[in-house]
């Protein structure tokens, strides 16, 4: 087979790609502060938002982080 036919044959194991975390929450973000930003003089409760979203971001990733940290930990202590 050539490269342009391998270029255009259909994998049907290839799962459709998904949206990452971050870019969601960017989205959702950058979305709200708009929404926000659009009434006027509310630019206060926009940036109230986003740093209470910047927050929780924060504070799910360190909760992620010590979650993986703990499996590891334990992983590495009963090989």
């Amino acid at each position: 087979m050539n490269a342009h036919h391998d270029a255009h044959r259909h994998e049907p194991n290839r799962l459709p790609t998904v949206p990452s975390v971050e870019s969601v929450l960017v989205a959702a973000v950058l979305g709200a502060f708009l929404v926000a930003v659009a009434g006027a003089g509310q630019l206060a409760v926009a940036a109230h938002v986003l740093a209470l979203v910047c927050v929780w971001f924060l504070a799910v990733a360190l909760l992620v982080g010590v979650a993986f940290g703990v499996v590891h930990v334990v992983a590495t202590v009963e090989v």
